[in-house]
């Protein structure tokens, strides 16, 4: 009876112990994974160098999908809805649902304009990935418009990136707790064997 009192205590603390590290974990995980989207975009005006915002989109796309987007079920050809109008220029800010495919949903915090003139408009930001049982996850981005030649539309490519981040030494944590409880635990049995 002894030996099981003198088992028992141990084991439970680890137990405790462990369960408290998986609760730390047991939060949804961040989103992973690269996207990339194109299509034509409407400029507010036919020449780049001036062009402050786009007022429409057409034909938008998803080209390809990496990571948690594709495992999601984003794949190539899929529509892809944008926020329009969509104004770069002065600086904006935030866009809300800049765009949303399959249940994703990008919202815009930060831009900016990287190269602006009559043959190209680079753009670059910042802003947060959503999905459904996965935490808002920071993200990446470069929107590309390469030359109009006058006409109303320009074909825009649109790449992005979601990143995880650590968990923060749990996991670890716990896989040396379980790791370093069975000796222990070895030898508390071997000496109610004995005894």
């Amino acid at each position: 009876m002894n030996i099981i009192t003198k088992t028992i205590g141990p084991v439970a603390v680890l137990g405790i112990l462990g369960f408290g590290f998986l609760n730390c974990d047991a939060q949804a995980a961040k989103i992973t994974g690269t996207i990339d989207l194109a299509g034509s975009a409407q400029l507010n005006v036919t020449n780049l160098a001036t062009a402050t915002s786009v007022t429409d989109w057409f034909n938008t796309s998803v080209q390809d999908a990496t990571g948690d987007f594709a495992l999601n079920g984003v794949v190539a050809l899929d529509p892809v809805a944008f926020a329009k109008p969509w104004t770069f220029l002065p600086a904006p800010g935030a866009q809300l649902a800049l765009w949303t495919v399959d249940g994703f949903v990008f919202d815009l915090y930060s831009s900016t304009v990287v190269t602006q003139n009559s043959t190209l408009l680079y753009i670059v930001g910042s802003g947060v990935v959503k999905h459904a049982g996965f935490e808002d996850t920071d993200g990446s981005w470069a929107f590309t418009i390469n030359n109009t030649n006058g006409g109303p539309k320009a074909r825009f490519a649109f790449s992005g990136s979601a990143a995880s981040v650590p968990d923060g030494g749990a996991t670890a944590a716990l896989l040396g707790l379980a790791l370093g409880g069975i000796p222990f635990l070895r030898r508390r049995l071997a000496d109610g064997a004995v005894a």
